[in-house]
C-alpha cells in the first residue's frame, strides 16, 4: 500500500527523529515530553501514514547531524537544516525589538536547562545574549510551550518553528547554526528491501518539505 502524503503529521517526523536519535521509545521520554506509551501510538500513526514499519530494523536506520566516518555504513545527504529565532504573535504584538538586533540586550527568552542543552544552539544562546534567562525548560517540548504561551523567544530548527502555528519567525537562520542531515545505514542491510523501502520513504518525506528545514 502507498504511503499517503497528506495524511502525514509533520510533528510525528520530529517524534520519529527524537527517537531513532535516543535509540528508543523510553529513552526519548525526557527529550520529547511524552510517555512511552504516547509515543509508541504517535510512531504507530506516522508508519500507518507512510505504509512501512518504521522500526522493525531499528538498528539499521538512523539520522544523524554528523558525517559518519566509521566503516560498514552508507550515508545519504536529505538535507540542510538551519536554526532561527521564534516568539508568538502576542508577545511580537507587545515586544517590537523582538524582530530587531536589541533583541538580545532587551527581550524576554526561553532557554533550555544544562540537562537540556542542545550543542550548537545552546551554546550560541549563552555566547550571545547580554541578560539572563527568564525561562529555563527541561524538555523541547516544556520550551516550545513556554514560547507559544507568550514567556518570550527561543531558538529553534526550523522545521520545528515553521511547522508551529502558534509561532512565528523573528530571524533570518541563524549563521554558524546550520548543518547537514544524513540518512545512515549498514552496508549489509541497506539494501534489503524493508530498510531500503524506510529509507526511499523518509527521502522522499523530507525531499517533498525541504523548506521547512532551510530558509
Amino acid at each position: 500500500m502507498p504511503f499517503e502524503y497528506g495524511k502525514i503529521n509533520w510533528d510525528d517526523i520530529r517524534l520519529f527523529l527524537a527517537v531513532a536519535k535516543a535509540g528508543g521509545l523510553t529513552a526519548a521520554v525526557p527529550e520529547t515530553g511524552l510517555s512511552a506509551p504516547t509515543l509508541n501510538r504517535r510512531i504507530t500513526a506516522f508508519e500507518n501514514a507512510l505504509a512501512v514499519r518504521l522500526f522493525m530494523r531499528e538498528a539499521d536506520l538512523a539520522v544523524r547531524n554528523v558525517l559518519p566516518t566509521q566503516q560498514g555504513l552508507a550515508r545519504c545527504r536529505i538535507g540542510r537544516v538551519d536554526f532561527a529565532i521564534y516568539a508568538s504573535s502576542g508577545y511580537l504584538a507587545a515586544h517590537p525589538e523582538a524582530q530587531t538586533p536589541e533583541q538580545v540586550m532587551t527581550c524576554d527568552w526561553v532557554v533550555p536547562t544544562p540537562v537540556a542543552a542542545t550543542g550548537a544552539s545552546t551554546r550560541w544562546l549563552f555566547q550571545n545574549l547580554e541578560r539572563p534567562a527568564s525561562v529555563t525548560c527541561d524538555t523541547p517540548h516544556a520550551l516550545i510551550e513556554a514560547v507559544c504561551n507568550g514567556a518570550g523567544q527561543c531558538v529553534l530548527p526550523c522545521f520545528v518553528g515553521e511547522a508551529e502555528a502558534r509561532l512565528q519567525r523573528c530571524s533570518d537562520a541563524i549563521e554558524g547554526l546550520g548543518h547537514t542531515q544524513w540518512l545512515v545505514s549498514h552496508d549489509v542491510s541497506r539494501k534489503e528491501r524493508p530498510t531500503k523501502r524506510v529509507a526511499d520513504a523518509l527521502y522522499d518525506v523530507f525531499a517533498r518539505d525541504l523548506a521547512l528545514f532551510v530558509l
